[in-house]
């Protein structure tokens, strides 16, 4: 018989389990070993790509195409960067991360330069940097675990960013032209452009293009950034931004508010607009008339038979003359009640059947003028004509903004000093020049001075679907109203015809001030990757 005692032994299994944990310890130790040198390594990684990022955004801040912009942005993203990492070994005492400096503007090295987002074309200038890649030195994160399986650290760590530059310009009013044909530098001051029309061969490409889109989109939306002196909406994107098609009449009786003439009704979002929302310019010449002598009401500020409407005795030209030159006027009868600055004359059917650019083609549709306006006519309706007491003699050559100018005392000489003006427009025959129907305060900004995209990828454009490549930004000046005339509808006047002056390139600042109007530019960096 076995001794009871040493069956229990047999049977007894305390301290079975001490046993399988103490074979079992050293793969425990391994398993919680990697767990926690991993979540330091993973923490390391966060901090190196936490820098590589701040040094990309430092570094996009600087990518503004000018001359030095790689240097400047290279030293932006390697001087700027103040990230620790308090994870990894130390390098002499330091835990800073740092980035090694190459200033040139190539796809090499640890700061690369690219032209697009993708990275598959490397910037060769400062000129076409729009993109900068940052790669920070790499650090090691030593194991404090991991050892016991014979991995002692992590290997040289990096990390990696590729930032840009996102440009915006703010409060502007959301019109585009076309580029011409002949490049961005055939735009010139004075000259004249159809810069909306929608009337058969007269529009810019598919879609009738010539509004940006703003806020949601909507019509509605669009009115609003055309006629309020406060535009409620987000910046209108330099690049990525999307034309506007199906444009509504509300767009041009937006255009309208800025010259004294507002819409009548309670349709929301202009029927606000002439008690404050939409000021007027201060000074409004223009050939539309309103016999009354104060105007009253909405009735008598719309276009129409009881308000603003066009003279009896209109500016009308005859066809081209040879003899024709600046100091003759161009008005088929010589009676004429009122006149504004007008379109340029090739703009006009009668004149020489819509032919601007000397193609010989009387198509009716050029888009860009030649800047040869009525200045005869102007100067003989309101000033005794061109060479009278008081007109410089200067003034044969001037564009309508700076006759505009003259007029209100603004325009200076080449010593800055004012070109005395000759004085106030006449009012007879209904012509109004100052402000009757607004009842907004006038701010510091010419509402006649419009803001305009001139976008490069037109002919590239299907709608509203494919986004907008703006060349450059101009100040423009609004040179009449749109009136819906079914006389002067085949003589280059419509209902969605808007005519502007080209003044000068938009000087777009950070607050607007280097503006003739609105624009302020923003320049916001961001990641890419």
């Amino acid at each position: 018989m076995v001794d009871s005692s040493l069956s229990r032994f047999v049977e007894d299994e305390g301290g079975a389990v001490a046993t399988l944990y103490a074979l079992g310890l050293f793969a425990l130790i391994a398993v919680a070993g990697v767990g926690y040198d991993y979540a330091r390594m993973a923490g390391m990684h966060t901090e190196l790509q936490n820098a590589a990022d701040q040094a990309a955004l430092a570094g996009a801040t600087q990518l503004d195409e000018e001359s030095g912009a790689c240097s400047r942005a290279a030293t932006a993203a390697a001087n700027l960067l103040t990230n620790e990492t308090l994870l990894g070994e130390l390098e002499g005492g330091s835990l800073a991360v740092t980035v090694a400096n190459e200033t040139t503007c190539d796809a090499t090295g640890l700061i690369r330069f690219w032209q697009d987002a993708d990275k598959t074309t490397p910037a060769t200038s400062d000129a076409n940097a729009d993109f900068i890649e940052v790669i920070v030195n790499g650090r090691t994160a030593d194991y404090a675990l991991t050892p016991i399986i014979g991995l002692f650290d992590s290997g040289a760590l990096n990390a990696a960013a590729t930032a840009g530059l996102s440009s915006a310009v703010c409060e502007v009013p959301p019109l585009m032209v076309c580029m011409p044909s002949s490049g961005l530098g055939s735009i010139v001051e004075g000259m004249g452009i159809r810069a909306t029309s929608h009337t058969s061969g007269n529009s810019w490409g598919p879609g009738d293009f010539g509004f940006l889109e703003v806020g949601t989109g909507s019509i509605q939306d669009l009115a609003k950034a055309m006629a309020y002196d406060e535009v409620p909406y987000d910046c209108a994107r330099i690049t990525g931004n999307y034309p506007e098609t199906g444009n509504a009449q509300m767009l041009y009786e937006a255009v309208n508010t800025r010259l004294d003439i507002y819409p009548q009704g309670n349709d929301a979002p202009l029927n606000t607009c002439r008690s404050g929302a939409c000021p007027a310019s201060n000074h409004n010449v223009k050939d539309v008339v309103n016999t009354h002598a104060s105007p009253s009401n909405d009735n008598q500020c719309r276009l129409g038979s009881q308000g603003w409407q066009l003279p009896t005795n209109r500016f009308y030209p005859d066809a081209i003359d040879a003899a024709d030159t600046v100091f003759t006027t161009k008005d088929s009868d010589g009676l004429i009640d009122a006149m504004g600055y007008s379109r340029d004359l090739c703009h006009y059917n009668s004149y020489n059947g819509g032919d601007c650019n000397g193609d010989g083609l009387a198509s009716g549709a050029d888009r860009f003028g030649d800047g040869d306006w009525p200045r005869a006519d102007y100067f003989a309706t309101y000033h005794g004509g061109l060479g009278s007491a008081g007109v410089p003699s200067a003034a044969s050559g001037w564009s309508r903004y700076e006759t505009y100018l003259w007029e209100q005392g603004q325009l200076l000489d080449s010593l800055g000093a004012v070109v005395t003006p000759a004085g106030t427009i006449p009012s007879g025959n209904g012509q109004r020049a100052g402000r009757v129907c607004s009842q907004g305060a006038p701010g510091p900004i010419d509402r006649r001075l419009l803001t305009v995209a001139v976008v490069t990828n037109c002919n590239t454009l299907s709608g509203g679907s494919t986004a907008v490549e703006i060349g450059e930004w101009y100040e423009m000046f609004l040179v009449e109203p749109v009136v819906d005339d079914s006389v002067e509808r085949a003589n280059g006047r419509g209902n969605d015809e808007v005519y502007l002056e080209v003044v000068e390139v938009a000087q777009v600042g950070s607050d607007g001030s280097g503006g003739g109007s609105q624009a302020v530019r923003r320049d916001v960096p961001f990641l890419v990757r």
